[in-house]
């Protein structure tokens, strides 16, 4: 019977003789084997077991969390009876965990696993490598002896560059011929990366291929003697520059030519703006407009030719542009024609010599109640001798004919013929005119009310386009804009269609023979008490909307009218029965303008950024 004082080795079998020696035991964990004479044993004494015994075998319990084996106790058949145990320490590297089981022929008794699994390894050959491509061990990560990185790339190129035998080479390769190919396989990989081309999108592709032509057609034309630096400077922005001269156009005191209305390569040639040149032919027009804007008075402006010039001189409207004399502008060309509406007559004898002076005169009638311009004169005199009238405007002509608008001093270039190279003369005292036309004064001496500010006559031109452009049909069919349109109410019962255009009609001052080509008053039935009018001019309209809105109309007994955007709601639907499902109502010309002056890679006319100014305050007060 082996003594159980001496040191027990590791895993040794003892012989324990009593309960005492098993509480009396040092070690840490105690694993109890239970011998073959007491297995069958179904009697349990453990509760007969010492204080410390039983704390031990909790202890030894506990310690099963931490997959060190624990077995039951076995209950000895007598007090005196033997039982055999091992003691094996907390340390010990010999205790399996719960999970594992063993699967040896535990010769001696003793579990020999361990070596079993190491007799195993060494009878195995070397299992082969599994294959794996270059590229894809190029993205595996790699833990090298300095650190695991992260990056797969990185690892890839670090094991693939560092020499083999250095510290930390790793080989990755399939050791073709039982030789290390890492470093031909990094120098491959290196090889098919440089290769690699990003994906570009085809329309981004054509854009980088187009500019590179025109930074080569730059290149070329600088190589040919083209200077960049004597390129003429791009022009100002329109709208910067309308507002610098907001207070000149609508203030007045600017008498000169305008830089914001001339059109092709005509400029201003001096700082008092009394001088224009043209300095080169163009295919399309080309012409300066001079301020000031009339509306009334007699007034006089002289241009001297400079140079043999092919021109023509006169006045326009301000929506009229400075390149033609359109169906707003009258001149008198060098030619001896006269000139209105892109049309021409034989008017006086040539001109265009040095040295001549053209005089424009223009004769304005205004209602002194209304202050609306009536009737305008044209006409011209060379040299001082005077050519006659040349365009008679408004007067007793037809509603159809065009009506009166604000006037400015024009000079246009002819397309064919001598540039241009005048001076203007009654626009400051230091160039008087010099044959001044007894009744007329010359533009310096203007008065302040026949002076019209900018805005307002690009709005009567405007208005003026627009209602030379309205045929009859329209009127009696009500397609026209909703502010040529008044309702009138509170007449007298039984007034006929025919008598209430009579009675708007004296309101107004029209001509019984006008009416019908002035205005068209529709009613509904006999017994309506309201009636729908529509009108060729807005500002009929407006004059008719401020007499009869007031309260002394209403006082009076008479009719009342109201605008169409304040109508009742039966009138407004019958308005859109007459107009039909095919009406469209005339949209704001400014989108058009802008994408037509955009494609063509030009500037927005200063008249038509002022009417589409005018527009949008007028919507915003209504």
């Amino acid at each position: 019977m082996p003594d159980s004082s001496r040191p027990l080795p590791k895993a040794q079998r003892v012989l324990l003789k009593s309960r005492r020696s098993l509480a009396c035991s040092d070690n840490d964990v105690v694993v109890i084997e239970e011998d073959a004479s007491t297995a069958s044993s179904d009697d349990d004494d453990t509760e007969t077991l010492p204080e410390d015994c039983r704390k031990k075998i909790r202890r030894v319990e506990v310690a099963d969390s931490d997959k060190l084996v624990a077995l039951d106790i076995p209950t000895p058949t007598s007090a005196t009876s033997h039982r055999r145990v091992v003691l094996v320490r907390a340390e010990t590297s010999d205790v399996q965990g719960t999970e594992e089981k063993c699967t040896c022929l535990r010769r001696g008794g003793l579990c020999s696993c361990s070596d079993d699994a190491a007799w195993l390894r060494s009878k195995r050959p070397m299992a082969a490598p599994k294959y794996v491509p270059p590229q894809r061990r190029r993205l595996s990560s790699t833990a090298t002896s300095e650190g695991t990185v992260g990056s797969a790339s990185v690892a890839s190129r670090n094991v693939g560059l560092r020499p083999r035998g250095a510290e930390g080479f790793q080989c990755t390769c399939l050791k073709r011929n039982g030789q290390c190919t890492c470093s031909v396989d990094a120098k491959w990989l290196q090889r098919k990366q440089s290769a690699v081309v990003a994906y570009i999108a085809p329309h981004l592709r054509a854009r980088a291929e187009e500019m590179k032509c025109i930074r080569e057609q730059m290149a070329k034309a600088s190589a040919e003697g083209a200077d960049a630096s004597s390129a003429a400077p791009p022009s100002p922005n329109i709208r910067t520059l309308a507002r610098k001269w907001h207070a000149k156009l609508e203030n007045g005191g600017a008498f000169r030519f305008n830089p914001l209305q001339a059109e092709g390569h005509v400029l201003v040639a001096d700082d008092d703006g009394l001088l224009a040149e043209c300095t080169e032919l163009s295919f399309g027009g080309q012409g300066i407009k001079a301020l000031p804007l009339i509306k009334g008075g007699s007034y006089q402006f002289e241009v001297e030719l400079l140079r043999d010039c092919a021109l023509i001189v006169g006045w326009s409207s301000a929506m009229s542009r400075a390149a033609t004399f359109d169906s707003q502008a009258y001149g008198s060309a060098s030619t001896g024609q006269k000139w209105h509406a892109e049309s021409e007559e034989s008017y006086s004898k040539v001109y265009g010599r040095a040295g001549d002076v053209i005089g424009a005169l223009l004769t304005s009638e205004v209602n002194e109640i209304s202050g609306e311009l009536v009737s305008q004169q044209v006409s011209f005199a060379l040299n001082g001798k005077d050519l006659g009238v040349a365009f008679q405007i408004g007067g007793r002509s037809s509603p159809l004919d065009a009506k009166p608008v604000p006037m400015q001093p024009h000079v246009c270039q002819l397309s064919d013929g001598s540039l241009l190279h005048v001076r203007i003369r009654g626009l400051s005292q230091k160039l008087q005119l010099l044959h001044q036309v007894e009744g007329f004064e010359p533009l310096i001496a203007l008065e302040e009310a026949h002076f019209c500010s900018f805005s307002s006559a690009v709005s009567a031109a405007s208005a003026e386009r627009q209602a030379s452009g309205l045929t009859e049909e329209q009127m009696r069919s009500f397609c026209l804009p909703d502010t040529h349109i008044l309702e009138l109410y509170d007449f007298t019962d039984g007034s006929s269609a025919r008598e209430l255009a009579v009675c708007v009609a004296t309101q107004l001052g029209i001509r019984r023979a006008d009416m019908a080509e002035t205005l068209h008053v529709h009613l509904q039935s006999p017994s309506a008490s309201t009636s729908l009018v529509a009108f060729r001019r807005l500002a009929h309209a407006n004059r008719l909307d401020a007499l009869l809105s007031t309260a002394s109309a209403a006082d009076d007994g008479g009719m009342l009218a109201r605008p169409l955007r304040h109508a009742t709601a039966a009138a407004r639907k019958i308005v859109d029965e007459w107009r039909g499902e095919n009406y469209r109502p005339q949209s704001d010309p400014s989108v058009a303008r802008r994408l037509i002056h955009g494609s063509l890679h030009t500037q927005i006319p200063l008249p038509h950024l002022v009417d589409e100014k005018n527009r949008r305050s007028a919507h915003a007060e209504s």
